[in-house]
């Protein structure tokens, strides 16, 4: 199975992840894919086409908005699973699927939208202080937390302005914690908490909290990406707290078990979020 690229009518090769070449024998046609109403703010698209006795097949296009067409020149005659996912960095933005019977020696043209995706926005990464103490452990537990703060405060303004209105609905795509230089006593994450971790954000004006990830981590770990929790896209209870500001990140675990000796540990919690006009 051979392709090729084009966008804004610039021809070119696109690499193949695999290639179907047990395939070449039967009867095929040719694949059109247009990927149109492509976001701004999407860097590129990962384009997977599958079938029942089909080699997988998977390419990367690059993308800046507008159109995208992407021509696979020969797939066997026979019922195809199209995925079309969109990505800003390593960040999945939406992703949009498609089931298409190919026709012996045609075109075969489909168009995926990705319009629907255009009142989604993605942040930078955003890194939230937290500073802990031998002092905040209590019967086996550390709770410790700091405010979203001004990143935070930033990304919403940017929201605003590029969505034209408060966001609607947040999502949490990815929570990383990284233990910083300057901790008294602690070199390593598995000295604070007993290997599990979990990271929640909670307002500062209620009760409310959500759990957004949450995960084992291993032994002489300075930095973890802690896995997600279903509570990551379930933020409705939180939605006017995290647009004013009134939101705060929580990390909490069983404590490792060390005396009473004192210790500090600063951490910088990172989160990518997505921002939805719904």
């Amino acid at each position: 199975m051979s392709a090729r690229t084009r966008l804004g009518g610039y021809a070119a090769w696109a690499g193949l992840l695999a290639a179907c070449g047990a395939d070449l024998q039967r009867t095929s046609g040719e694949f059109e894919i247009r990927v149109v109403g492509v976001p701004s703010g999407v860097e590129r698209l990962e384009i997977d086409v599958s079938g029942e006795g089909l080699d997988a097949y998977r390419v990367e296009v690059a993308a800046s908005g507008g159109e995208v067409i992407h021509v696979i020149d020969s797939v066997p005659a026979q019922r195809v699973d199209l995925r079309v996912t969109a990505f800003r960095g390593q960040v999945e933005v939406g992703r949009e699927q498609r089931t298409v019977v190919i026709a012996a020696d045609q075109r075969n043209q489909v168009v995926v939208d990705l319009s629907g995706l255009a009142g989604t926005l993605v942040s930078d990464p955003i890194a939230v202080s937290v500073t802990g103490a031998r002092a905040d452990v209590s019967a086996g537990f550390l709770e410790i937390s700091g405010p979203l703060g001004a990143a935070w405060s930033a990304f919403i303004d940017r929201a605003r302005g590029e969505l034209g209105v408060d966001p609607d609905s947040f999502e949490v795509r990815t929570v990383d914690v990284q233990l910083v230089t300057g901790s008294a006593e602690i070199e390593e994450l598995d000295e604070v908490w007993d290997d599990r971790l979990t990271v929640a954000l909670a307002s500062t004006q209620s009760d409310a909290r959500v759990v957004v990830a949450s995960g084992i981590f291993s032994d002489e770990q300075t930095r973890v990406r802690v896995p997600l929790a279903a509570g990551a896209s379930a933020l409705a209870s939180l939605t006017a707290d995290l647009i004013s500001g009134a939101a705060a990140v929580v990390l909490s675990g069983p404590s490792v078990p060390s005396g009473e000796e004192d210790f500090t540990v600063l951490l910088d919690v990172t989160l990518v979020v997505v921002a939805r006009d719904d």
